[in-house]
C-alpha cells in the first residue's frame, strides 16, 4: 500500500515528506523538485522542512498531459 492510500484509509490529516512524495508519485527527485520549483506542485514549508499534501499531488497529476508526464 502506498503512503497516500495508507494515510487515506486512516482518515487523518497529514503531510508527506519529499521522500514519501517521490515514492508515492514514482518520480525521480529531480522531477519532483523541478515541478516544485516551477510552481506546478504546491508544497508546505514548516521550519526548514518541506512537505507535500496528498491534495497537491492529486491536483498536480490531474494537471499533467501526456506530453508532461514525468
Amino acid at each position: 500500500m502506498h503512503a497516500i492510500e495508507q494515510q487515506q484509509s486512516d482518515n487523518s490529516a497529514f503531510l508527506l515528506t519529499i521522500e514519501e512524495a517521490i515514492s508515492s508519485t514514482r518520480t525521480s527527485r529531480a522531477t519532483l523538485y523541478r515541478e516544485i520549483n516551477s510552481g506546478r506542485l504546491k508544497t508546505v514549508k514548516i521550519g526548514r522542512r518541506r512537505y507535500v499534501t496528498p491534495e497537491a499531488i492529486r491536483e498536480w497529476v490531474a494537471g499533467l498531459s501526456d506530453g508532461e508526464a514525468a
